[in-house]
């Protein structure tokens, strides 16, 4: 990961800490002894963590280092032995690379055709998400954004490829290499 992708990772993992806190930029610019000014620009990416503001930022927020640290240190990787022989690696990386860019909490794709969900491949997956999605894709009916989830998909008849972000960041440019990532997967049949 470079140096920008990772102040990114960063800047947003602090952001979404911040929020789920109910702390204020002005809180918490307060508790770390910085400028608001200078925490706002931080958390919007104007300026680069530094090792000694990054700790201040996260004693303000009272969160270890390894809370915020990007995923693909700590993920779960939810694939069965089975599952990788039939996901392939260069769709396994291309699935790996859209979760660390979205910095998404968790990422799955799905096949759903007529009455039947399949889930092909995930990334830090739970349980309970799993059988949210699935009554999602059988009953057509929920609101999966209230649960922060985005669903990007190619449909073919029936048949219809999935490929869902818990908690992403997507930007234009990401949103159409999903685009181009889920042509690809269902016209190479590798899913």
């Amino acid at each position: 990961m470079d140096v920008d992708a990772l102040n990114t990772f960063l800047r947003c993992q602090i952001r979404r800490t911040r929020q789920e806190k109910g702390l204020s930029l002005s809180r918490v610019a307060e508790l770390a002894g910085l400028p608001i000014s200078s925490y706002s620009s931080l958390e919007t990416g104007a300026y680069r963590f530094t090792i000694a503001t990054l700790y201040k930022v996260l004693s303000a927020l009272q969160v270890d280092i390894a809370e915020i640290w990007p995923p693909f240190w700590k993920a779960k990787l939810d694939l069965s032995l089975d599952r990788l022989k039939e996901v392939d690696q260069l769709n396994w990386f291309r699935m790996r690379e859209i979760y660390l860019r979205s910095v998404a909490d968790s990422l799955c794709l799905v096949l759903s055709f007529r009455e039947s969900v399949e889930f092909l491949g995930w990334i830090n997956f739970p349980d309970k998400d799993r059988a949210l999605l699935a009554r999602f894709f059988l009953s057509k009916a929920g609101d999966l954004e209230k649960h922060e989830w985005q669903v990007f998909s190619r449909s073919r008849g029936e048949r219809r490829l999935c490929l869902c972000l818990r908690r992403a960041t997507v930007a234009p440019y990401l949103a159409e290499l999903i685009g181009q990532y889920l042509l690809i997967w269902e016209v190479s049949r590798t899913f």
